[in-house]
């Protein structure tokens, strides 16, 4: 995205394919199992997501691919534990992944730069993580520079 939305901004379809990771016809199928997804519909019936409707569709994606669910029994647990107990699913699950990052830039693997890539998933994450190893690659070149 070029321009930066605020964390409680609605998205489109588009920009939540892009932070999930899913292809848009996914989401709206997803749409048409779980009733729990309900994104706001303006003229001309384009939708835009909640900061909620985005971390339940995560929990969704956890469920079914991280879990490996069939949506039957996905459905049933919803029903069982609630929508927020798949939302919490997505939140701890971001913590997981932000603890990940943050032990790995904290570690000395960016000289190892393709073996760290490689734990994640997503594009979108994998050239976050490669531009900020590349930042501090350079930082700690120009560290070591002055030391000398």
């Amino acid at each position: 995205m070029d321009t930066e939305k605020a964390p409680k901004a609605f998205r489109t379809i588009s920009e939540v394919s892009e932070i999930i990771g899913i292809q848009p016809y996914v989401i709206r199928f997803w749409e048409s199992q779980f009733r729990q997804i309900k994104p706001t519909r303006k003229k001309g019936g384009r939708r835009y997501y909640r900061p909620s409707d985005i971390d339940f569709l995560l929990g969704i994606k956890k469920i079914l691919y991280e879990d490996r669910l069939t949506i039957k029994k996905a459905k049933s647990l919803i029903l069982k534990n609630g929508k927020n107990s798949v939302t919490r699913l997505a939140q701890n699950a971001q913590k997981e992944k932000h603890n990940k990052v943050t032990n790995i830039l904290l570690s000395h693997y960016s000289g190892k730069k393709e073996l760290v890539l490689r734990a994640f998933n997503n594009n979108l994450d994998k050239e976050e993580l490669s531009t900020i190893l590349t930042s501090f690659k350079e930082i700690r070149d120009r560290m070591q520079l002055r030391i000398r």
